[in-house]
């Protein structure tokens, strides 16, 4: 092997390393970050189950409004404008699925905050050393009573109010909420009433949350199997469709082929007929001769 190719691939070799070397650190330092992020998670869910330790209100004399949000956020503040009754905000901090402390029956929270918090993991490199840099981002929206996308009128009987799943940030942008079409509400309300659960387990609420969630869970059950049987017939349709197109497009040919056919059998007829005249002809030319 000549010296210069054998440079050449011990180089090649040597980027190789390197680069498999800054995947590996890539690899432990998201992992790191993924541990902290983690850590700092459970660290606000134990704070957020805390707070709902005393809380205050019951299933005969409270409502508790719940549901979740995607691509919208992970912090949000909903505030009381019913001028009958008490100034009061919810808050609460957490992903896609957002749970109310006991609240009056009759009072009407609107949507007034807001805020998604994310980060960004980026790869530099000085000379072949990888270095790695994460920036933190943070969107949010605010809102008055009138400009609020989301309004939720609390019912006037206690209990459980499930407000919905809905679509966030492009309906934000356009200024409402919309149901989600591919999440079901009915298995998000599964979702979200096994959240709740953890946060008022031990309480008064838990007896009705069970119940609700029994429910939900047999009418998930319910839509996913329906679900299934409206994709297999769409399948299915899809399927007789495509089946009907190939029996057309055979039988498009078949007819072009019986067309062609058709023309050169009518093509030969014609030839036949003009030698059989041009035969009979030259008969009588030589008759008329003699």
């Amino acid at each position: 092997m000549k010296v210069g190719m054998r440079k050449r691939i011990v180089a090649m070799a040597g980027i190789a390393l390197l680069l498999c070397t800054g995947a590996v650190a890539r690899s432990r330092e998201e992992k790191k970050k993924a541990k902290e992020e983690a850590k700092e998670t459970k660290k606000e869910l134990k704070e957020n189950l805390n707070s709902f330790k005393d809380i205050k209100g019951t299933p005969e004399d409270s409502v508790i409004f719940y549901g979740g949000f995607e691509g919208m956020g992970n912090d949000f503040i909903f505030t009381q404008v019913n001028s009958d009754y008490e100034p009061d905000i919810q808050s609460m901090k957490g992903e896609l699925y957002f749970v109310s402390e006991p609240v009056k029956p009759g009072s009407r929270y609107v949507l007034e905050y807001w805020c998604w918090h994310y980060h960004v993991t980026y790869t530099t490199f000085i000379g072949t050393k990888p270095q790695y840099h994460t920036v933190d981002y943070s969107q949010n929206r605010s809102y008055t009573a009138q400009t609020s996308p989301l309004v939720i009128e609390v019912p006037t009987e206690p209990g459980l109010y499930y407000f919905g799943y809905y679509a966030g940030e492009s309906s934000i942008e356009r200024g409402e909420l919309v149901q989600m079409a591919y999440n079901p509400s009915v298995e998000a309300k599964d979702n979200a009433l096994r959240k709740i659960l953890r946060y008022y387990k031990g309480t008064a609420w838990e007896p009705l949350i069970k119940q609700e969630l029994a429910e939900a869970e047999v009418a998930a059950k319910q839509a996913k199997a329906d679900r299934k049987v409206e994709q297999k017939k769409a399948r299915e349709d899809a399927d007789r469709e495509l089946k009907e197109e190939r029996a057309r497009k055979r039988e498009a040919r078949k007819e072009k082929r019986n067309s062609k056919s058709k023309g050169k059998d009518k093509k030969d007829a014609s030839k036949v007929s003009d030698e059989v005249e041009a035969t009979d002809e030259g008969g009588n030319t030589d008759e008329d001769d003699e």
